[in-house]
């Protein structure tokens, strides 16, 4: 991502926190009125949260190059291609008790999955004549995480890269509440996060005949880190919320660090089982510093069941993760190099919400 957009979700995070506060200066000192806003959770009271999400991905923040191909032998002019995560889907769920009008904890665990799939371009791949025969119009060489003496790269004549993302996010938050009154509220929220990405990728390289046994490489990239997080939601009911039911609008920001290792492995075989076949292994450990900026907006409706507020939310949100995966490659036939250690992960989608307050 660019860091321009990087720098305004950075700065929003710091902006709604700052205007939170802001507003908490004119709020009355005694605690909330005794009229809340319905749908919200009072003091004493547990909430359930279950919500799901389809994710689309970055255009090229989620790519991931893993090959390069060329016509005949024109090396020098070889386009690099993999794949990229473009589609995913999201779920969490969360448990919260309010401890008084001010005061809440939180526990959310939200999963993340996103696969993608990449093929030699048509342009420069190989096709079969109506005889059965095969024409080669093109070349392909895998990437690897480095060249060697005896050859880090292997040639084929066409390629199919498939890559998929196993996130895994464990928040334990605690929330105060500045007290805006009955119609609006919005809450501080201040945290710790455990958080692994695991991204694991194929290659299946063909030979002249179309066989996939020439070359199979994977690479597995994990990101295992902990660290602090910092955010606001801000809540307002729309019209009179009635004694039964009520809309209303919600809106947050959630802004992270992550301290913890990246561990990389890459393992690369070729040939047909015969005894030159060769299998090359690499491995990268490296610990670093990753940020992550998360936002939300939705429309809710709450209504009445019993003693209890259920509250159905729908809306829209965007999750960045900097570096959490190991995309970096080696140098390639032109001598070029792709990826980086701390590259970056980008999605957005609509999501639904349900949340029980009891």
């Amino acid at each position: 991502m660019h860091s321009r957009v990087k720098a305004r979700l950075l700065a929003g995070v710091a902006a709604v926190a700052l205007a939170t506060l802001v507003h908490a200066k004119d709020a009355t000192a005694d605690g909330l009125p005794d009229e809340y806003r319905f749908g919200a959770a009072k003091p004493g009271q547990w909430s359930v949260t279950l919500q799901g999400g389809y994710n689309f991905g970055g255009a090229r923040t989620n790519d991931l190059t893993f090959a390069e191909a060329f016509t005949g032998t024109s090396a020098s002019s070889a386009t690099p291609f993999g794949a990229s995560l473009k589609r995913g889907w999201n779920g969490r769920l969360g448990a919260a008790y309010q401890f008084t009008d001010r005061w809440s904890g939180k526990f959310l665990y939200t999963g993340l999955r996103a696969h993608g799939r990449g093929a030699t371009p048509r342009s420069l791949s190989h096709t079969t004549n109506t005889n059965g025969t095969t024409n080669t119009f093109g070349n392909v060489n895998t990437v690897l995480g480095a060249r060697t003496a005896n050859g880090g790269l292997v040639t084929g004549t066409g390629a199919v890269v498939k890559t998929r993302l196993r996130a895994d996010l464990f928040d334990f938050q605690a929330g105060y509440d500045v007290g805006l009154g009955p119609q609006m509220g919005a809450t501080l929220l201040g945290g710790l996060r455990i958080a692994r990405f695991d991204q694991h990728t194929d290659v299946s390289i063909f030979g002249e005949e179309g066989e996939t046994d020439t070359s199979l490489a994977t690479r597995n990239s994990r990101f295992f880190g902990v660290g602090p997080t910092l955010g606001a939601k801000v809540a307002m009911a729309l019209g009179s919320t009635g004694p039964t039911s009520g809309f209303g609008i919600e809106g947050g920001v959630l802004g992270g660090l992550l301290y913890g290792t990246q561990t990389t492995t890459i393992r690369h075989q070729f040939g047909d089982g015969t005894p030159d076949e060769r299998l090359l292994d690499q491995q990268v450990d490296k610990r670093h510093l990753a940020e992550s900026v998360e936002a939300d907006a939705a429309l809710t409706y709450a209504f009445g069941l019993g003693a209890s507020t259920v509250q159905v939310a729908a809306g829209y949100e965007f999750m960045w993760f900097a570096g959490v995966r190991d995309t970096r490659n080696g140098a390639s036939i032109t001598n070029s190099t792709f990826g980086s250690h701390h590259d970056d992960l980008f999605f957005h989608g609509p999501f639904l919400r349900l949340t029980g307050n009891f």
